[in-house]
C-alpha cells in the first residue's frame, strides 16, 4: 500500500489490551473456563448467544483493575486513565477464528472437488472482506489507503476474477492480500489497479505475486539451550 504498518503505539496496544480484558472477563464467567487460555477457543455461537451481551461495550482501565487486577498478557498493561473497546476487540478475535476455520474448510473442499472451486472461492473471498471490515471497525487497525485498495479490487469482483481482499500483517497500513484467479487477464487488471492507486495517492506500491523459497534457499538453524 505504500503505507508503513505499525505494530506499536496506541491503536495496536489499545486493541490488544482490550482483547485481553475481554478474555479475562469471560474467563471468570463460567467453570470450566470456556476460553481455555485463548479467545479463539470460544465457539462463535456460544459467544454470541450466551456471553457477548455480558461484556461491557467499553470499560475504563481503572474500573477493570479494581475488579480484575490485571490481564494474562505479558506484554501490555491496562492503563487506568484509558477507555477500552472491550466488546469490539473480543468480537474480532472470536469471529475471526470462525472465519479462518471456515476459510480452511473451503480450501479443502476446493482441493477435493475442483468443480466446486468457483463457489468455494467466492465464499472464501466474502470471508476475507468480512475480516477486513472487522479489522478496521472492531480491532481499529485499518487504514484509509488499505481500504481504498480493497475497494478498487472489489469494484472488479468475482465476475472479473477478484474473489476477495483484506488488510494483512500488523495493520494500520502495510499490505493487502488479494484472492484472485491465476490468469493473465486478471494480473493485467491488478497492474491497472496499481496504477490508479498510485495516481490517486502518490504512493508507490509493490506487488508480491509469488512465494519465496524460504528455508529451501536459506537453510535452517537448530538452536538448543536454556533461557
Amino acid at each position: 500500500s505504500g503505507v508503513t504498518h505499525e505494530v506499536s503505539g496506541d491503536p495496536y496496544t489499545d486493541t490488544r489490551t482490550a482483547a485481553f480484558m475481554g478474555h479475562r472477563i469471560l474467563s471468570t464467567m463460567q467453570t470450566p473456563d470456556r476460553t481455555d487460555g485463548y479467545l479463539a477457543n470460544i465457539d462463535r455461537e456460544t459467544y454470541e448467544s450466551r456471553l457477548r451481551d455480558r461484556l461491557p461495550v467499553t470499560m475504563d482501565g481503572r474500573s477493570f483493575i479494581e475488579r480484575y487486577t490485571d490481564t494474562a498478557d505479558p506484554v501490555t498493561r491496562v492503563q487506568p486513565e484509558r477507555t477500552y473497546h472491550v466488546r469490539d476487540a473480543t468480537d474480532h478475535h472470536v469471529r475471526e477464528m470462525a472465519r479462518v476455520s471456515r476459510f480452511g474448510e473451503l480450501l479443502t473442499e476446493t482441493a477435493q472437488d475442483p468443480a466446486a472451486a468457483d463457489e468455494a472461492m467466492t465464499q472464501a473471498g466474502a470471508l476475507m472482506l468480512e475480516s477486513h471490515e472487522s479489522y478496521g471497525r472492531c480491532a481499529r487497525l485499518g487504514h484509509p489507503l488499505t481500504d481504498r485498495l480493497v475497494e478498487l479490487v472489489m469494484q472488479r469482483g468475482p465476475q472479473q476474477g477478484f474473489m476477495g481482499a483484506r488488510i494483512t500483517g500488523g495493520g494500520c497500513g502495510g499490505t493487502v492480500a488479494v484472492l484472485l484467479r491465476d490468469e493473465a487477464r486478471v494480473m493485467d487488471e491488478v497492474k491497472r489497479i496499481q496504477q490508479r492507486y498510485e495516481q490517486e495517492t502518490g504512493r508507490p506500491t509493490r506487488l508480491f505475486d509469488r512465494g519465496g523459497p524460504g528455508a529451501l534457499a536459506w537453510g535452517v538453524r537448530w538452536l538448543e539451550g536454556t533461557r
